[in-house]
């Protein structure tokens, strides 16, 4: 592990985490040239989403007593993995953060962290193709840029390229660029006719399987959502930032696992709806010719 790291004339206080290196935000702040220490926070604000458990966290450090203080402090930071210091950079808008995405890969290098990934197969992505299909047919896009940008954003030459252990980060990418799409005009009928979404909802019955699929996910899928957030909040208690490193790493198993159950169902719960829509206007234009 790298005890001592410094870009330019800033020196960085790095902490060890799980056998990797993660930097304060202050200290990232000021290799990035920006004058405000909180510079770090609000970039991370303004793009919470972007970001997982395993790019950024807060924790509590211990500080060392001054003169006259004979007790510990602790103070709670937020703290950046080099994924995560790479990612602000990308945000960066400061004249050194193309310099620091170059240093910030090379110690990435140096560490040989990059050989310890594995590499995705399209076995192993076919999750994320999914999603990626749904963002095409829902944008109105082509699959080469959609690819082409979830690629640079991972400031990879090509998706083949996209380690295994970083495809949760690239669904949530792309369910991103997907909730970030504009919603569809409403068009509406004329006031002797039902609407599509009331025609849609009188055929949704209890008969059909596709409606029972249907509601079932969309139960399974509030109750993924709670557990997530039961899991966010574990992985944010105090008692929770000190733990063993195996029952850490399963903590952050089951988040992933999560996360991935989430998209999946999202998935699925489109391609019924889509299911039940094409009925109820098949059904629609029988009953009006």
């Amino acid at each position: 592990m790298t005890n001592a790291l410094a870009f330019n004339n800033v020196s960085f206080s790095v902490i060890d985490k799980d056998n990797h290196v993660w930097l304060k935000a202050s200290e990232i702040a000021k290799a990035l040239g920006y004058k405000e220490e909180n510079a770090i926070t609000k970039l991370y604000n303004r793009n919470a989403g972007e970001f997982t458990t395993k790019m950024t966290q807060v924790i509590e450090i211990f500080d060392k007593p001054n003169l006259g203080i004979t007790e510990n402090l602790t103070n709670k930071v937020r703290v950046f993995s080099l994924r995560g210091c790479h990612l602000l950079a990308m945000f960066a808008r400061t004249g050194v953060a193309k310099d620091f995405r170059k240093w910030v890969l090379d110690v990435l290098e140096r560490q040989g962290i990059e050989n310890k990934l594995t590499l995705s197969t399209a076995r192993t992505r076919k999750p994320l193709s999914s999603l990626v299909d749904v963002w095409v047919k829902q944008g109105n896009l082509f699959h080469t840029m959609c690819w082409k940008q979830v690629s640079a954003h991972f400031n990879l030459k090509s998706i083949t390229e996209l380690p295994t252990e970083w495809l949760p980060d690239a669904i949530a990418f792309v369910q991103s660029k997907i909730d970030a799409l504009p919603k569809a005009e409403q068009k509406t009928l004329p006031s002797n006719q039902l609407s599509l979404e009331e025609c849609t909802k009188d055929y949704i019955i209890e008969d059909n399987p596709n409606d029972r699929y249907y509601k079932m996910m969309e139960k399974l899928h509030n109750d993924m959502k709670l557990v997530r957030t039961h899991i966010n909040f574990q992985r944010s208690s105090p008692r929770f930032t000190n733990l063993p490193k195996e029952l850490d790493a399963l903590h952050k198993n089951a988040e992933d696992s999560v996360n991935m159950a989430l998209h999946g169902l999202s998935i699925a719960q489109y391609a019924l709806h889509n299911a039940i829509r094409i009925r109820a206007e098949f059904e629609f234009v029988n009953t009006n010719l």
